[in-house]
């Protein structure tokens, strides 16, 4: 790897991953299909209400705290957050150090808080098809690009950090 985070020349604007559906928008579906679902069925969860509102927040926190560090990563280094456009940075630092996917694992764990503060078990369950749709229109497409785009200093930070956490 170059550094910690390797600059490269500007490639056509035509140069992306192909991502077309943001995923955010895939996110917030999946969330919002549990949540009127669980509310068609009346489901609940038992358990200690408060117990899971304490979860919930911290889920929540920890989401956006990881949002926040990764767009503030993205922005330091002038390269877009958007999954659908040229990247002319290789993240490596930052939030980047611990996942290659930390914005995927903040949707998924704020679907998560969300769920457990609303008391939604199906949208629960929907975390885990979050993130698996998420890694079939989105991941794999973005690792395929990012090979593409940087190559080897990839394919090594591909062998260093992990893809979740």
């Amino acid at each position: 790897m170059k550094s910690e985070e390797t600059n490269f020349e500007i490639p056509p604007p035509d140069d992306h991953p192909g991502v077309t559906i943001p995923p955010p928008f895939t996110a917030a579906f999946w969330l919002l299909a549990g949540l009127y679902l669980n509310e068609k069925l009346g489901l609940t969860m038992p358990g200690l209400p408060r117990l899971s509102d304490i979860i919930a927040i911290a889920l929540i926190t920890v989401a956006l705290g990881i949002l926040l560090w990764a767009f503030l990563t993205f922005r330091h280094h002038k390269t877009t957050i958007l999954p659908h456009k040229h990247n002319t940075h290789l993240m490596t630092g930052g939030i980047f150090r611990y996942s290659r996917n930390p914005i995927y694992v903040a949707f998924v764990l704020a679907q998560l808080g969300i769920a457990l503060g609303l008391n939604a078990p199906l949208a629960l369950l929907a975390a885990p098809l979050t993130l698996a749709i998420l890694y079939f229109t989105v991941v794999k497409k973005e690792e395929a690009y990012l090979t593409r785009r940087f190559g080897q200093d990839y394919l090594d930070y591909k062998m260093t950090t992990r893809r979740w956490i």
